[in-house]
């Protein structure tokens, strides 16, 4: 009966361990796409395709460490001025 109980809690152990990696490498991934949308914008300042594509980037980013998997209004903000600053404003 120990033995089960200590192989449960090494299995949840593991789970978790791995599940913050995988969440770590996501959330690394959509920081990146961020910044690459963003040197796009950068680099065309007035396309407002580009201008959306950062604005969407910018939230699935932010988005992906809130556990309720939701930007903030304070995220909303740092997208703006993120942007605002990609294309000079």
């Amino acid at each position: 009966m120990t033995l089960t109980i200590l192989l449960l809690i090494c299995i949840i152990f593991i789970k978790r361990i791995y599940s913050n990696k995988v969440n770590d490498e996501i959330e690394e991934d959509m920081y990146e796409r961020y910044q690459l949308a963003l040197s796009k914008l950068a680099e065309n300042p007035k396309d407002a395709q580009l201008r959306q594509q950062a604005l969407s980037s910018g939230r699935f980013y932010y988005s992906s460490s809130r556990p309720d998997h939701k930007p903030t209004t304070y995220d909303e903000v740092a997208i703006a001025n993120d942007i605002n600053a990609a294309c000079g404003e």
